[in-house]
């Protein structure tokens, strides 16, 4: 990587969320919910998202996983030239934390915001308030101690429960106090036949503007 007398900040990087989520950071109690409310299985012979008990598979080649797959130094066409009858591994910067610090510094990458994946794809259409609330809060544990590796250099924006609004408050209070959460990340989607103009979101505007956290929609 050439020199340079610049930062460059990564504002819209991903990480993948591991099994160690559910089965590890998620509360006892709640892990057989947390896995039927939103659960992410990767097969030998097949992947699929699981949401509110439905499941919806990957139409892909189970051989590329589509989330992780790109490198450092990887072209188009050497993702086109990777053998699709192989199992390829996914990119261990996606859940490793020294490993994506290796990746950054190999595209010259300073610092990075990180997003979630199947938090991002089906977190918000989680049904049940309470698993969602408990959900969060693991998602919201381990990306922070994802971030713990380089406190400097990743941040995290943090997901909240927002089928209720008192639990989406209680959760921004908690994770607020740690210097890695730079943003709450919500998806542009009706919940409950309210979008985002919807009165029922003052107060999370409110809370986010005096607490200085960004809405990252």
């Amino acid at each position: 990587m050439p020199s340079k007398d610049f930062l460059v900040f990564d504002s819209d990087s991903h990480v993948v969320e591991p099994p160690a989520l559910w089965e590890k950071y998620l509360d006892p109690e709640y892990r057989t919910l947390g896995k039927h409310a939103l659960w992410r299985h990767e097969g030998s012979h097949g992947s699929y998202l699981k949401v509110n008990g439905e499941i919806w598979r990957d139409r892909s080649n189970p051989n590329l996983p589509r989330h992780a797959l790109w490198r450092p130094g990887m072209t188009w066409d050497a993702i086109g030239e990777l053998d699709p009858h192989t199992r390829h591994p996914m990119t261990e910067g996606a859940t490793d934390p020294p490993a994506r610090l290796a990746d950054m510094d190999a595209m010259g990458i300073d610092q990075a915001l990180l997003y979630p994946t199947w938090f991002a794809e089906g977190f918000f259409l989680v049904q049940d308030p309470d698993v969602a609330y408990a959900l969060a809060r693991a998602y919201n544990d381990w990306i922070v101690d994802f971030c713990a590796t380089a406190p400097n250099q990743l941040f995290a924006a943090v997901i909240l429960p927002l089928q209720d609004m008192d639990f989406a408050l209680e959760e921004l209070a908690r994770v607020a106090r740690n210097l890695s959460v730079r943003a709450v990340f919500i998806r542009p989607m009706f919940l409950e036949n309210r979008y985002l103009n919807h009165p029922y979101y003052d107060p999370l505007w409110a809370e986010l503007e005096r607490l200085g956290i960004t809405a990252a929609v």
